[in-house]
């Protein structure tokens, strides 16, 4: 049922940052419109450290930012699973629902983006 696919979804880090109360009533559809921003960077890397304070600046307020290592990978139902860095450089992918945008590279185009 309905709480089944919420219990999903925040296991694949669908919501954490779309609403803090989560509450047994929460809508699934609220989870689907929440963009969810993957960084794939190196801790220290400074330009996965500028891409999360350009999303942490976005003044969408239903945004989960979410920071992977290169190393690490998603949840397969995740719909950034597989996606990774592009030529060695910290990448984001905007995600809403289950589609996900192209690679982005440049802090700028983030920004803008979100």
């Amino acid at each position: 049922g309905p709480r089944r696919e919420v219990r999903r979804a925040l296991r694949a880090g669908l919501s954490a940052g779309c609403d803090l109360r989560v509450t047994p009533d929460l809508d699934l559809e609220v989870l689907q419109r929440c963009a969810q921003v993957v960084i794939v960077g190196s801790a220290g890397d400074a330009d996965a450290d500028a891409m999360a304070e350009a999303a942490w600046k976005s003044p969408n307020m239903n945004t989960l930012i979410q920071r992977i290592s290169p190393e690490d990978s998603l949840p397969d139902d995740h719909p950034a699973t597989g996606k990774g860095q592009q030529d060695g450089k910290a990448t984001a992918y905007i995600c809403v629902g289950q589609t996900c945008s192209l690679p982005l590279t440049d802090v700028a185009v983030l920004a803008e983006a979100l």
